[in-house]
């Protein structure tokens, strides 16, 4: 038997991975704008998405080749928001910075 707890935790993180899939004109328009969202907030929503992964691991709903996926995409995220970092986190960043090609990618080899 399925538990709603783990299909709920797997429906929110196949969300988030969407949104961090998308490419940069769809997410800005489609997610950000359409809610209001800062781009910062793409990665906090990823975040939350990503705590019960051990638990997704655990219950056969994500292999280990996508939690390893995941957890690089947590730590390219992780670099970004660096205060160094600070200019990466525009629109035209978000279109042509080779860390949100990376992230982007490795979303979409995980959906």
């Amino acid at each position: 038997m399925e538990n709603p707890q783990v299909e709920s935790w797997y429906r929110f993180l196949i969300g988030s991975l969407a949104v961090v899939a998308a490419g940069p004109d769809e997410l800005i328009t489609s997610w950000l704008d359409m809610n209001g969202f800062d781009i910062d907030d793409v990665p906090l929503d990823f975040e939350c998405a990503v705590g019960p992964l051990a638990y997704l691991v655990e219950a056969g709903r994500v292999t280990e080749e996508t939690a390893s996926r995941l957890q690089r995409i947590t730590a390219v995220f992780e670099e970004l928001s660096r205060a160094e970092h600070a200019g990466r986190w525009t629109d035209d960043a978000v279109a042509t910075d080779p860390a949100w090609a990376k992230v982007r990618d490795l979303a979409r080899r995980s959906l």
